[in-house]
């Protein structure tokens, strides 16, 4: 078998600005599915044109989903043109975006990671301020927030339920409670 690149798709308008629904992870079957680390709620975001892109720096670029199952509570997904196992492992660690014009309006209940971005990150205890949420990445299913302190540089703070204590969209703040000793790591890079 040889592994081929899906196709490029004619150029599609400006989607504006694209949300991170999910990751793809490794081939499954010898066809050219892959699983999908799926961040979103419905499926269904899946039945419109959706990005791929390698990274950060990288521009997306839009493909179609031929098809998609449940297959042991992980989602499977084909891409047009990926026809086999090879092709499909070629994608393996690409994020995969949608528009988020497509996404549906948030409520009190719902925050998207593009409503976060930006957003003051303050110690919970102290108020003191850390940073600025500038980005999220996933590794596996955990989500992990790049915060950039005043300086320029990086704090990696794993965004789990018992280290977040408040988002404020109104104020434009996010505190949180680091675990013990993480942001010991990075005293350098926060101005005291």
């Amino acid at each position: 078998m040889t592994a081929r690149r899906p196709p490029a798709p004619a150029p599609a308008s400006d989607p504006g600005p694209l949300a991170v629904i999910g990751t793809l992870t490794r081939a499954h079957g010898l066809k050219g599915e892959i699983g999908l680390n799926y961040y979103a709620q419905s499926l269904e975001w899946l039945n419109g044109p959706i990005w791929l892109r390698a990274g950060d720096a990288q521009p997306a670029r839009q493909v179609a989903v031929a098809g998609m199952r449940l297959h042991r509570d992980r989602v499977l997904i084909r891409l047009v043109g990926v026809e086999d196992r090879n092709a499909a492992e070629q994608l393996r660690g690409l994020t995969v975006l949608m528009p988020e014009s497509g996404l549906p309006e948030s409520d009190a209940d719902t925050l998207y990671l593009h409503d976060l971005m930006g957003l003051t990150v303050l110690l919970h205890a102290t108020g003191e301020t850390i940073g600025s949420l500038a980005h999220v990445s996933f590794i596996g299913e955990q989500e992990l927030w790049i915060i950039e302190a005043p300086g320029g540089n990086e704090i990696l703070f794993p965004a789990v339920p018992d280290f977040v204590d408040i988002v404020d969209l109104e104020h434009k703040i996010i505190r949180i409670s680091p675990p013990p000793g993480l942001l010991d790591l990075y005293a350098a890079t926060i101005p005291r």
